[in-house]
């Protein structure tokens, strides 16, 4: 299936190409764009990849930045 077809589908129907067909730094850029969207900025999306520990999914803006804190502190 082309890219073009493959984009298509995931607007009409929500499909979603498995993961490993985008490249580490495909999905490296989505979810950067992601953390601004939320209103990060890039000291804090640094900070966020440098921790192991902390997870995003399904987090606010505030929530990342109190697991931030609570590590800065530790």
């Amino acid at each position: 299936m082309c890219e073009i077809c493959e984009r298509e589908r995931e607007m009409l129907n929500g499909f979603q190409p498995k993961a490993s067909r985008r490249t580490q730094g495909e999905r490296l850029l989505r979810w950067v764009e992601e953390m601004r969207h939320l209103g990060l900025n890039d000291a804090e999306i640094t900070a966020i990849r440098c921790n192991d520990s902390l997870t995003t999914k399904g987090k606010t803006a505030e929530e990342i930045r109190q697991a931030l804190d609570k590590t800065s502190h530790a």
